[in-house]
């Protein structure tokens, strides 16, 4: 729908006023370049070279897009208060408001409510029904439909399992993501999506994510395949899956001899103790969850898998035929969760 609408706007020979920073206008933004639409893009603050960075980004073209600074206020501290500014600005000097989907009673309906006063034009010709999901969007393995093949895995692997992509991948521009999510039948970037990316690549990439230190590294676990089922789980504050029957598992002597090592878990009393190049190896044991069950390994940046031989390496899938399309394409040892 938001497609339909943007392209309603450049039909009509109209300017989008839109932002970035949150996914509807990440979209909003996207589907301008992609449609070839006119937009004033609006900022709390930017600098020239941030402004052609997010451009570059998105693919907008200078000739149709105008960048301006919203006017914020001194009470616009927290990214909240700035994205409100933001909402409110686009609804104060847009000549037309068109809603797709607003939560009643929400702050949008507000910034409506005060146009429909203004006496401003309301086109609701897309507009749909706002949901609220109420459902978690992850599900869990049911340990009785086990493959025998992962039931009786034991060689010493560390995998480093991954999950569905909330957003574009590491690397990856925000208009070729969003170019790929109005184009396809299905999310284009689900867990076996992601685990294909980094076996084309033969990289997989460091993050800083919950690293105390804010160093990349690979996160991997030393667990058989069977006992990592009761960390694949639905967290609610993230909004996504902690991980998934997804990973690229490399032999254990062979992870150890290309510097991954074990994480050392720390109550917060004793991190003080650690050495400062050590820190990025260190983890805390948790308050509400013991993340010792985890048995994390680390390796510093990227991990190379062009440098690592076949024969230590095992691919893991939730499915038989993602294992066989694994085997087929890269000619990797694989293994299947559910029978």
């Amino acid at each position: 729908m938001a497609q339909r609408t943007v392209c309603w706007c450049r039909d009509n020979n109209h300017v989008v006023v839109t932002s970035v920073g949150v996914p509807t206008r990440n979209l909003v933004t996207a589907l301008c370049a992609i449609e070839q639409v006119p937009c004033e893009l609006l900022f709390p603050s930017v600098t020239k070279i941030e402004a052609e960075m997010v451009m570059a980004d998105y693919g907008l073209s200078q000739n149709i897009t105008q960048i301006s600074l919203c006017e914020t206020s001194a009470v616009a501290l927290t990214k909240e208060n700035q994205l409100h500014q933001i909402d409110d600005q686009i609804s104060r000097t847009s000549d037309i408001i068109i809603p797709v989907s607003v939560r009643k009673n929400g702050f949008m309906q507000n910034c409506l409510d005060v146009a429909e006063r203004e006496g401003k034009k309301i086109v609701t010709d897309f507009e749909v029904a706002y949901e609220r999901s109420s459902a978690k969007a992850g599900y869990t393995v049911d340990p009785e439909s086990l493959h025998d093949g992962i039931r009786s895995f034991s060689e010493p692997f560390l995998v480093h399992w991954t999950r569905t992509s909330i957003g574009p991948w590491p690397g990856e521009k925000p208009i070729d993501y969003y170019r790929q999510v109005v184009s396809s039948s299905a999310y284009p970037r689900s867990a076996f999506d992601t685990l294909l990316r980094m076996l084309s690549t033969g990289q997989i990439l460091a993050s800083s994510r919950h690293i105390a230190t804010s160093e990349p590294v690979v996160a991997l676990s030393s667990l058989p395949p069977c006992e990592v089922l009761p960390l694949i789980r639905w967290r609610p504050r993230y909004r996504q899956m902690s991980f998934e029957p997804y990973g690229i598992g490399i032999r254990y002597s062979a992870g150890l001899s290309m510097g991954i090592r074990p994480v050392a878990y720390l109550f917060s009393s004793a991190t003080k103790t650690i050495q400062e190049s050590e820190r990025w190896l260190t983890q805390s044991v948790g308050k509400k969850t013991d993340w010792r069950r985890e048995s994390e390994y680390r390796h510093r940046g990227n991990v190379d898998l062009q440098n690592i031989i076949k024969e230590d390496l095992c691919i893991f899938t939730r499915t038989e035929s993602e294992s066989k399309e694994i085997n087929k394409r890269f000619g990797l040892m694989s293994q299947w969760f559910e029978r």
